[in-house]
């Protein structure tokens, strides 16, 4: 669960020396949402499927556990502490009779987050739900200081190791700043019949990260005047079903447009080996309600992107994946990238080198004219993930250090790539796991670099 716009009534808390919010314990007492955490947390806290399914029993209505098991939320718990593990309170953000939030520090990961409590307002006020919003923004930057580059890449190997032997993290990592190369480590192997490790070399299937490709490649085709920001999708696809027809660019490169998700359809995963080609896929969301009017909100569907791919192919008269390849891939000079069973809403297969490289290339301008450029790494629509979307770039302003750039996860698979355009580093992060750790490393590096001011300082080299 992660939510934004939350309207609570603050609880007055203390400082700590040095101005960070001290964690004010007692405060929780003072409502049932307070007392619920304090509950949840120490179960959570054991890391025992034993101790935090009673708990969850206690915690939880009769009706709410028929729906959905203590067993069954238990394990989902535990899939939390297995990527986070214990999480220590460190700031009480809000608190009323039904609701608590607070900040936690993830002892696995080093990392913060956010973690949601609500319940009922009658009472026993038995818990409604549980939302951790992981990796968030620190509260206090002060700790992840570093004095230089060769600094910041000890920290990276230094987490990245721990997180290896922790199993949370298999992949590969690759920082650069400007010309040099900072860290550039592998770790782990793939599974199955044939175990291989980890090397810098080695391909990784993408999942969204290719978004960025698709968006690239659709703001390309709005440079040469075949599509445009504020047109409709309907009026380059004329046969696509309202509502998803009403839809403009800019709301389909922003997350938006309120369409649906083909992805969470049943129908679509039951039948998907029919798929040849895009109109295929219209029955699975372009004719459901949206959901929102389309510019009112922020949603993430994977329907958007492949409806901008659908769009790059026609206007271009040419199949997606051979537009990409020439347009992008060849230009940046990525030559082990590939729509290896790929499309415009993720998949392909890359290396952390070749996608360094593409984002050196889109930086430079070379890709997309730096006007375009600049619109397309704005973000225009606050979003869940605590930044806000560009034009399929996820962008974030921690302590006013820029981070664009774009994520990556399905089974077996998690990844970050991001680029500081104003201080030239580029993080390329590819993980064959679907543990927490490329999300760690990448959210610690961005620590770093924001709290260091001689880095912001030395820009790009």
């Amino acid at each position: 669960m992660m939510r934004l716009g939350l309207v609570l009534v603050a609880v007055v808390l203390g400082c700590a020396p040095g101005g960070l919010p001290r964690f004010d314990d007692a405060a929780l007492e003072r409502t049932p949402a307070g007392r619920a955490f304090r509950s949840w947390l120490a179960a959570y806290n054991t890391g025992r499927a034993d101790s935090l399914e009673a708990a969850l029993t206690r915690l939880y209505s009769e009706s709410a556990l028929v729906r959905r098991p203590a067993a069954e939320r238990a394990a989902g718990l535990l899939d939390w502490f297995r990527n986070y593990g214990a999480m220590t309170p460190v700031r009480l953000d809000s608190l009323t009779q039904i609701a608590a939030v607070v900040t936690v520090r993830e002892e696995l990961t080093g990392g913060w987050g956010v973690v949601y409590l609500d319940v009922d307002s009658v009472p026993p006020y038995p818990v409604t739900g549980v939302g951790l919003l992981p990796f968030t923004e620190p509260p206090d930057f002060r700790e992840l200081t570093v004095a230089d580059d060769s600094a910041l890449a000890a920290q990276v190997r230094t987490l990245a190791d721990r997180l290896a032997r922790a199993g949370a993290f298999s992949g590969v990592v690759l920082l650069t700043h400007g010309s040099r190369t900072l860290v550039r480590e592998a770790y782990g192997g793939s599974g199955g019949e044939t175990p291989t490790l980890n090397t810098p070399e080695t391909r990784f299937e993408l999942a969204s990260v290719s978004k960025m490709f698709t968006a690239v490649a659709a703001l390309q085709q709005v440079e040469a005047g075949r599509l445009a920001l504020d047109s409709t999708i309907g009026s380059v696809l004329p046969e696509l079903p309202a509502p998803a027809s009403g839809a403009t660019l800019h709301q389909l490169l922003t997350m938006s447009s309120g369409i649906p998700d083909f992805f969470r359809s049943p129908r679509y995963w039951a039948e998907r080996s029919r798929i040849r080609t895009f109109p295929d896929y219209w029955p699975y969301f372009a004719g459901r309600p949206l959901e929102f009017p389309s510019g009112t909100g922020w949603s993430y569907s994977n329907s958007n992107f492949l409806l901008l791919g659908a769009a790059v192919e026609r206007v271009a008269g040419r199949p997606f994946a051979e537009v990409v390849t020439e347009r992008v891939f060849r230009v940046a000079d990525m030559t082990n990238t590939a729509y290896d069973g790929g499309g415009p809403a993720g998949g392909g297969v890359s290396t952390v080198a070749d996608l360094e490289r593409f984002a050196r290339e889109l930086l430079a301008g070379r890709l997309i004219g730096p006007g375009l450029l600049a619109r397309a790494l704005t973000g225009h629509v606050a979003t869940e993930y605590g930044g806000r979307d560009g034009y399929g770039f996820e962008t974030r302003n921690w302590n006013g250090v820029r981070i664009v750039g774009h994520g990556g996860a399905f089974t077996g698979i998690s990844h970050q790539v991001d680029m500081y355009p104003d201080l030239g580093y580029v993080l390329v992060v590819l993980g064959n796991s679907d543990r927490s750790g490329a999300q760690a490393i990448a959210s610690r590096v961005r620590g770093m670099i924001a709290a260091s001011p001689r880095l912001a300082a030395a820009g790009i080299r």
